[in-house]
C-alpha cells in the first residue's frame, strides 16, 4: 500500500485508509481538487463527470457531496444537487436526507394510475 493519501491534496483521496470511517463526514465541493492517483476509483469518476457539470454552468459549486452521496451516485445528469451546507443536522451530526424512491413509492400508491411509470 502506498503513502499517496499522506501528500494528497484533494478534500477526499479514495487511497486514504481512513475513508471508510468518514463516509458522512467528509465532503467535496465540484470546484475543489479530485484526486489524480490512477487507476481512478468510481469516487473519483463521478468527482470528474460532476466538476464536467460545474464547469460547463449546469450546477453550482454551493452545494457540498459526501463521500457515501458521491459511492451511491450512478449516474451523474444535468439536474444533479448535492447536500446543502445550511441544511439542519439531526443528532448524529449526519445530514438528514429525504429518500426519494420512498416518495416516488408513496405517491403512485396514493395515485393507481401512476402504477405503470
Amino acid at each position: 500500500m502506498t503513502n499517496h493519501y499522506l501528500h494528497c491534496s484533494a478534500p477526499i483521496c479514495p487511497f486514504d485508509p481512513t475513508l471508510p470511517d468518514n463516509l458522512d463526514h467528509w465532503c467535496w465541493y465540484p470546484d475543489e481538487l479530485i484526486c489524480g492517483k490512477q487507476p481512478h476509483t468510481h469516487i473519483q469518476k463521478i468527482q470528474k463527470r460532476i466538476q464536467k457539470l460545474f464547469h460547463a454552468g449546469k450546477i453550482s459549486n454551493t452545494r457540498y457531496f459526501s463521500v457515501r452521496m458521491l459511492q451511491d451516485i450512478q449516474r451523474v445528469a444535468g439536474g444533479i444537487k448535492g447536500e446543502n451546507p445550511n441544511r439542519r443536522h439531526d443528532t448524529s451530526g449526519k445530514p438528514i436526507v429525504k429518500k426519494k424512491k420512498a416518495f416516488n413509492t408513496a405517491k403512485r400508491e396514493a395515485h393507481p394510475s401512476l402504477m405503470s411509470i
